[in-house]
């Protein structure tokens, strides 16, 4: 056994996993242990029947084997971490999602999770602001005392003057 995963052992990755869940659930109800693995963060955990659970069957959060599987990239992360999730089919207990035994678990660096802890710190800078340019087409201006400018009386091109309205019109004098 290798990472957790026997030499006859199947390994699913999540998306093949979601195409052939009932059949996998169907599998560990009758007895079958499947590995699924999350090729983002490289955890395992295993399917296995639900009298193989490692942990008391009362102690462990359940769902819906139908709202489980949209959720399987979370729930996987989760066996693997150590918190094992029982499935029910219609209100019994199907199969239960336990951690693989001697998989390393989720994938983590510790220069990943600085910079990532950097980025998300970071306060963030308002947008450069924005002119509109003899062209006539929106640019980001480059100039640090560039302010935005209003398009319909910019020097360029001066507001049109309006006519009158019909009450502002004075009647010619005698």
């Amino acid at each position: 056994m290798i990472g957790g995963v026997g030499a006859g052992d199947e390994v699913l990755g999540l998306e093949a996993a979601r195409a052939r869940w009932s059949e996998l659930i169907d599998s560990a109800a009758h007895g079958g242990v499947t590995h699924l693995r999350d090729t983002e963060s490289g955890a395992v955990a295993r399917l296995v029947p639900r009298d193989r659970s490692p942990v008391p069957i009362e102690e462990l959060p359940a769902w819906a084997v139908t709202a489980a599987r949209p959720k399987l990239g979370n729930l996987v992360r989760q066996a693997a971490a150590g918190q094992p999730v029982a499935l029910t089919r219609r209100g019994e207990l199907a199969a239960v999602l336990a951690p693989a035994p001697g998989a390393a678990g989720p994938a983590t660096s510790s220069g990943l999770d600085d910079l990532l802890d950097t980025l998300t710190s970071a306060a963030p800078q308002a947008p450069p602001p924005r002119c509109r340019p003899a062209s006539h087409r929106w640019t980001t201006c480059s100039a640090a005392d560039c302010a935005p400018v209003n398009w319909r009386s910019s020097p360029a091109r001066p507001a049109p003057a309006r006519p009158p309205w019909p009450w502002e019109r004075r009647a010619p004098p005698p």
